[in-house]
């Protein structure tokens, strides 16, 4: 029984070597391939960040672009003029209902 013993002692030690040196290896190929992943990752990271850069100018461009063109379209000289053609427009309606006289460009008193 005793050298049964021995024999399975022996053998369990044998065994617990082998699995040692199996999990030394798995644990040095894990290890390279975790450092290709983070190299692979870091590389994609940067890649994306000067897509995120490209596309932050690019729209910064466009909205530039947009700012200028409504710059354009509401100049202050042309909201007023737009404004004063409207006034006069209503005021000759107003006379064309009422057949008052012309008053444009006068100012209107109330009686």
């Amino acid at each position: 029984m005793q050298l049964k013993f021995l024999l399975s002692a022996t053998q369990l030690q044998s065994l617990q070597k082998h699995l040692h040196n199996a999990m030394l290896e798995y644990f040095k190929y894990r290890g390279l391939y975790n450092q290709g992943e983070l190299g692979r990752m870091e590389r994609e990271s940067l890649s994306i960040g000067m897509q995120v850069s490209r596309l932050q100018e690019e729209m910064d461009s466009a909205l530039v672009n947009i700012a200028e063109f409504l710059q354009s379209q509401l100049d202050p000289g042309t909201i007023r003029k737009l404004a004063m053609d409207k006034v006069e427009r209503e005021e000759q309606e107003m006379i064309t209902r009422h057949d008052v006289p012309s008053t444009a460009g006068q100012p209107v008193v109330a009686t």
